[in-house]
């Protein structure tokens, strides 16, 4: 069932306008509703996939820099573990780039982590 529905939006991609998709149609179908980045494509062509991947691209940064900035080199692998993970489930999952708030939560927790460390001395 869930390659049916990513079969769907990838159809409607490819029958739709690449560019934009189906932004300026008048049937404003979504696609199968069972992948992220299907949906988009379906929905908003390559302009819509430009902007989830500038989202990617720009969270990393976000994550990378609270990692480098807070924790130190050893916690790198963080911001590459929550951001792998999130598009790795966005991409065949209905993740709807998920909750902003969360997004920026979850890492922003982790500077909590050396106050936590330097306070109490546990690791």
């Amino acid at each position: 069932e869930r390659y049916e529905l990513q079969k769907i939006s990838a159809m409607e991609f490819v029958e739709g306008d690449i560019l934009f998709g189906r932004l300026f149609s008048a049937r404003r179908s979504g696609g199968g509703g069972h992948s992220e980045l299907l949906d988009c494509l379906a929905r908003y062509g390559i302009l819509g996939a430009l902007v989830i991947f500038l989202f990617w691209y720009f969270y990393l940064r976000y994550c990378n820099e609270l990692a480098r900035v807070s924790l130190g080199r050893k916690w790198l692998f963080m911001p590459y573990t929550y951001v792998g993970a999130w598009i790795f489930s966005s991409i065949p999952n209905p993740a709807l780039l998920g909750s902003p708030i969360m997004m920026l939560f979850i890492p922003g927790l982790a500077l909590f982590y050396k106050d936590f460390y330097e306070r109490w001395g546990i690791e």
